[in-house]
């Protein structure tokens, strides 16, 4: 046996206008100023660490040329600096999450892989992580192009990276 209440319809009436102006309500907030756009800021961030990214192919380079390996004895702190501020960024979209968290990983990696500089294979083994982290970055840079892209954005995609060989 169920309870039945009966309402009055003038009261079903207003529960129904409450009911219509609280979803609106909601519906409004939802929609809110609409999406926030994290992609152009978080762009425009990483492209200030350029000049770390730029420094690791200027190292690789040192690192290949005979007599200039020494040059290259700064690689690890380049690669601490450049994982640290990347992991003091966060970001609330998935796919720019997910690409980021890749590129520390990758970046991480590489700083593993480095070796010691007073290592008899530190010329090789930083010259493979610094090769490794140039694919990392790639990478990285050609998924934020294509989310650029999908933004349907009027300007270029402002990052390039040359890969290194």
């Amino acid at each position: 046996m169920g309870l039945a209440v009966e309402m009055p319809l003038e009261m079903e009436g207003k529960m129904l206008n409450s009911l219509a102006i609280l979803l609106l309500a909601m519906g409004l907030l939802a929609c809110g100023e609409g999406e926030k756009d994290e992609l152009g800021p978080y762009v425009q961030t990483i492209q200030g660490f350029e000049t770390h990214t730029k420094k690791l192919s200027t190292y690789r380079n040192y690192l290949t040329t005979p007599g200039m390996e020494s040059k290259a004895d700064a690689v690890k702190e380049t690669y601490q600096v450049l994982i640290d501020e990347l992991k003091k960024i966060e970001l609330e979209d998935k796919k720019m999450r997910s690409a980021h968290n890749a590129l520390v990983r990758g970046l991480t990696e590489s700083l593993r892989k480095i070796g010691e500089p007073s290592s008899p294979t530190f010329v090789v083994t930083a010259a493979r992580s610094i090769k490794f982290a140039s694919s990392t970055i790639q990478k990285f840079y050609g998924t934020l192009e294509l989310l650029w892209k999908d933004s349907e954005r009027a300007e270029p995609f402002p990052l390039k990276w040359e890969p290194v060989d």
